[in-house]
């Protein structure tokens, strides 16, 4: 089976692998599957609000700043990520 995007399969099929693992009983495996789907779906909802709120304060900015001030913000933020990146 190939691999299509970023994860071998979506978080529905890994909620209904989840589903048929449980026996009733809270096992081990049933456990580990819950939590990792929890916690990519925690994952999921973090990232979509951060893209909502980056688009958000592109539009704001976009409407106060100049192209010039616009661009220096995107340098300083690269060279952030990059410092960090390194450390």
């Amino acid at each position: 089976m190939a691999i299509q995007g970023k994860t071998p399969s979506s978080l529905a099929e890994l909620k209904k692998l989840v589903d048929s693992v449980d026996d009733g009983e809270g096992g081990l495996e049933f456990q580990w599957l819950d939590w990792v789907y929890n916690f990519l779906t925690a994952r999921k909802a973090y990232h979509k609000k951060q893209q909502m709120k980056k688009k958000m304060m592109m539009r704001v900015a976009s409407e106060y700043l100049s192209q010039d001030e616009l661009e220096e913000i995107e340098r300083q933020a690269e060279a952030l990520v990059e410092k960090e990146a390194g450390e």
